[in-house]
């Protein structure tokens, strides 16, 4: 019987010591698992929430930038650092990685013009010559990497030198808060202007031609004002343009004509778009009602906004080394992360 007994008690004790090791390891397994389809928000180090442009290069560092500073995540936002050396302005509209090495960045700030960064912790102002220090873009000639374009509140300047001297591009001289180069053999370079919608030039931006043909324009007699311009990689005639409208303009021609896209919401703008470069016909686009997604190159749309505290979005980009993540980053709410199924 005491033998019976003692057989019981080390089966009792091993049974227990494997259900141990068995809960351990199903609580790892469930820790370790993936959250998808929801916003995880992403704010440790964060100083302030206020989020206004977001990047990341090739080494998946990220930026974001705020109304307060710089900042920088080497793990995917799980932390954030805070850059700030030589940087003598806050306000950071705008985030650029550099055509050749994108450890080199340029931002734009408000007031405070343009910086450059060679090593994404050290600043230098390549902006001392630039009239108007009131930057919102920043672009690159991919075929001349020193030819660097500026949207500003009083126009478009361009540089040769990368900062040396600035030149004042014969365009309208309204604020112009997006920009984009289509790289190609001959470079087509957009830009969004307020009022004035969009413009297009092939030389470079010495002389410019409108391309307005389908955009919304008010009973005032202003086109909308755009808020961002992106391309189709695999296909560089396909344009997508958000505003401060409550759609999605799509060109498949370089602009000659745009189609408009609504969205599921009756008023409000729409801050960014991204599209994901493995499926190009899928686009994301930040709007102060939050985040929406359409599968069919903005035909449909659905909302997105699961675990999102704050809908005021201002920046969205994907993870270019791995697309099932995005980020988003709102005015207040701070940065946010999605893992997609």
């Amino acid at each position: 019987m005491k033998r019976r007994t003692k057989l019981f008690s080390i089966i009792y004790v091993l049974f227990y010591l494997l259900f141990l090791n068995n809960c351990d390891k199903l609580i790892k397994n469930v820790s370790n698992k993936e959250i998808t389809n929801k916003w995880i928000e992403k704010n440790n180090g964060l100083e302030v929430k206020s989020i206004q442009s977001l990047t990341i290069n090739n080494q998946n560092t990220l930026y974001a930038g705020t109304s307060s500073g710089l900042y920088k995540s080497t793990n995917g936002a799980s932390s954030w650092n805070k850059l700030s050396n030589g940087l003598i302005s806050n306000d950071i509209r705008n985030i650029y990685c550099d055509i050749q090495n994108t450890n080199i960045l340029f931002v734009a700030t408000w007031g405070g013009g343009i910086f450059k960064s060679e090593d994404g912790a050290t600043w230098s102002d390549i902006s001392s010559n630039l009239p108007d220090p009131r930057v919102f873009s920043i672009s690159q000639s991919k075929n001349n990497p020193s030819l660097i374009f500026a949207g500003t509140e009083t126009g478009l300047y361009r540089t040769l030198n990368i900062g040396l001297n600035w030149q004042k591009i014969n365009s309208p001289s309204v604020p112009t808060p997006t920009l984009l180069i289509i790289p190609n053999n001959i470079e087509i370079i957009f830009i969004g202007l307020k009022w004035y919608g969009v413009y297009v030039s092939t030389n470079h931006g010495d002389t410019w031609s409108e391309k307005n043909n389908g955009i919304y324009k008010s009973l005032e007699g202003y086109f909308v004002s755009p808020t961002s311009l992106i391309y189709n990689p695999y296909d560089l005639e396909t344009i997508y343009l958000s505003s401060e409208y409550p759609a999605i303009f799509k060109s498949k021609d370089s602009g000659e004509q745009w189609e408009m896209y609504q969205l599921p919401i009756k008023n409000g703008i729409v801050n960014c778009i991204v599209l994901n470069h493995n499926l190009p016909e899928t686009i994301f686009v930040g709007t102060d009602h939050g985040i929406f997604k359409s599968s069919d190159g903005a035909k449909n749309w659905i909302e997105i906004n699961d675990g999102l505290t704050n809908l005021d979005v201002r920046a969205l980009i994907i993870d270019p080394k791995n697309p099932r993540i995005i980020y988003a980053g709102t005015m207040g709410g701070g940065v946010f992360k999605m893992i997609l199924d």
